[in-house]
């Protein structure tokens, strides 16, 4: 399981330093991606480290690449390091008071741990049920005007990760700059559907052609949507 604070680099972010090296940006199909894997001992619904190492996480970035493959993207793992959970209090009091939601969960996440505006961050947590939502893209610490950062679970709220394969993916979508699509029977199919939609198929995963130009425009940027002042 991921314990230690060190940073992991892969070989796909050697891929990326060489051609930084070279004086080549990477492409904007192939998106830097930092993930931080949350580690809790007083919240277990946060406590991402325990419930899945390096290995499977790099398993899952693999299969959320499979389902970006339709619009040309690959994400590439920039780094990997595991983060210790603070207002672990806050949040166990606001779950307690049926008050947890999009923002007690982005202030977990350490004062100093600096959501870069070039690149795209992915935090990982053990389970988002208890928050309220299957995952989010949201405002990290710093608020307004601020990076964003998509927080996804390990598992939902019935230990099942197939299905949270997607909401990864999804969650990536909003950080490619994807808004959720109607709920109505012409998107039953769709990656950016919302869950809470009656007619959401749990395996969708598709792009229609403006969403895939859309994703391009975001992707050319360098960097998701930053939070509105």
């Amino acid at each position: 399981m991921l314990h230690s604070p060190a940073h992991l680099v892969p070989l796909a972010a050697l891929l990326v330093a060489a051609l930084l090296v070279a004086g080549c940006a990477p492409s904007w199909d192939r998106p830097p991606l930092r993930v931080h894997v949350m580690a809790s001992t007083d919240l277990r619904a946060l406590d991402g480290a325990s419930a899945i190492d390096e290995a499977e996480l790099l398993e899952r970035i693999a299969a959320v690449n499979d389902i970006f493959a339709p619009a040309g993207v690959r994400w590439v793992v920039e780094s990997i390091e595991t983060v210790p959970a603070i207002h672990e209090d806050r949040a166990l009091d606001a779950i307690a008071d049926d008050r947890a939601g999009m923002a007690t969960l982005a202030h977990t996440l350490p004062e100093d741990v600096l959501l870069s505006p070039d690149g795209w961050d992915l935090v990982v947590v053990r389970n988002t049920a208890v928050f309220g939502f299957g995952g989010v893209f949201t405002c990290g610490v710093g608020g307004a005007g601020g990076p964003a950062a998509a927080f996804v679970p390990v598992t939902n709220s019935g230990g099942q990760e197939a299905q949270d394969l997607r909401k990864w993916a999804h969650e990536l979508g909003h950080a490619s700059g994807l808004a959720h699509t109607p709920c109505n029977a012409d998107w039953t199919s769709n990656l950016m559907m919302s869950g809470r939609c009656e007619p959401a198929e749990l395996d969708r995963v598709g792009f229609s052609a403006d969403q895939l130009r859309t994703m391009k425009r975001r992707l050319r940027q360098g960097h998701p949507s930053l939070c509105k002042p």
